[in-house]
């Protein structure tokens, strides 16, 4: 399998989990014979959108990593098309946006359901963010890579501020 193919796999599989991660959630039902207006999930009233509010807060650190994972995932095809014409320097660049689109596409999983982890994950999206970030602001006068920086830069300074903002965080065992 050529190297091209290898990497088209991978940007196809970091983003089927940026999509995944945007997927619609099937609202589990009560069970037969449950009183009427039993709640589900932590006992929240449901709000005018049909969720207790649970969305909010998380939500926009889903959104924006998704969209940072896509980003990283289109900059990796690009540095393919680079790497294919014999541009070597971008191979550092597309390792890189890969795992950064990975990093993005579980960290808008992990945020959009507002998981335990995400504190953990937060801090970890922020520094694939910032070494993809890194990278992409080696290659001067690229402007698909300047823009993934931007994103980059932008996602990484919001997970950081969530990081900041979280009441508690779970941490490792053994830790």
């Amino acid at each position: 399998m050529t190297t091209r193919r290898i990497s088209t796999i991978g940007v196809l599989a970091a983003s089927l989990g940026a999509l995944l991660a945007f997927a619609p959630i099937k609202q589990a039902t009560p069970p037969a014979g449950a009183p009427a207006g039993t709640k589900f999930g932590a006992g929240q009233e449901k709000d005018a959108t049909g969720h207790g509010g649970h969305m909010q807060g998380m939500s926009p650190l889903a959104k924006a990593a998704g969209e940072t994972a896509m980003s990283c995932d289109a900059c990796a095809s690009h540095c393919t098309d680079l790497l294919a014409e014999g541009k070597r320097e971008h191979l550092d660049s597309q390792r890189a946006l890969l795992d950064c689109a990975s990093m993005c596409a579980t960290m808008a999983c992990v945020a959009s359901r507002n998981g335990p982890c995400c504190t953990i994950m937060a801090e970890a999206c922020a520094d694939a963010c910032a070494a993809c970030a890194t990278q992409c602001e080696k290659a001067t006068g690229d402007a698909q890579m300047k823009e993934c920086a931007d994103h980059c830069r932008a996602m990484e300074k919001l997970c950081r501020d969530c990081c900041k903002a979280a009441p508690t965080k779970v941490k490792a065992s053994g830790s």
